[in-house]
């Protein structure tokens, strides 16, 4: 449901007070890890954002490429689609690793090999636990005519942006359609 890329939010503004022109919903975010830092660095960052104002919902796409836009206006979106995903491979492995290790202990196999496995298995568990992908979509036609960003839950200025938080939003723009 996500898209491809998890953004690091850098921007997120939900304003419903928001007149004509002014954005009612701004989120911007760059990709995450450390080539995209460093291309951050170089100024050569890649970017995606996303405005909705009472008019139209603008989204804007950078890269090394160079830059795409897409804008539409309101009345011509069909749906909006949020949610949130967990990585499977982490509780798979914390699993696997957490049987792995309790059936070498009980068998009288190799202690070493055990304790990686439980510790390792519950760091993936860990992982699990604390990492959420918050997706933000929204429909311009056909159900396949999907347009939106993908973002890791984060705080940003002391104000936490999950789900809940893109949700109100949806509901806000809903309204004005």
């Amino acid at each position: 449901m996500a898209s491809d890329v998890n953004l690091v939010l850098s921007a997120f503004e939900f304003n419903p007070e928001a007149k004509e022109d002014a954005p009612v919903l701004k989120m911007e975010g760059r990709n995450s890890g450390i080539l995209a830092q460093l291309f951050t660095f170089l100024g050569l960052d890649t970017k995606a954002s996303l405005i909705i104002s009472r008019k139209e919902l603008k989204f804007r796409f950078t890269s090394l490429r160079g830059i795409t836009y897409l804008v539409c206006p309101l009345d011509s979106l069909t749906c909006s689609l949020c949610g949130v995903e967990k990585p499977l491979w982490a509780v798979v492995s914390g699993i696997v690793g957490i049987l792995g290790g309790l059936f070498l202990l009980l068998t009288g196999g190799n202690t070493t090999l055990a304790l990686i496995g439980l510790v390792g298995g519950a760091a993936a568990l860990y992982y699990y636990y604390v990492t959420k992908s918050v997706a933000l979509t929204f429909s311009t036609g056909d159900i396949g005519d999907t347009h939106g960003l993908g973002f890791d839950a984060t705080t940003l200025n002391g104000k936490k942006i999950g789900v809940d938080e893109i949700l109100e939003a949806i509901a806000y723009i809903n309204l004005m359609i």
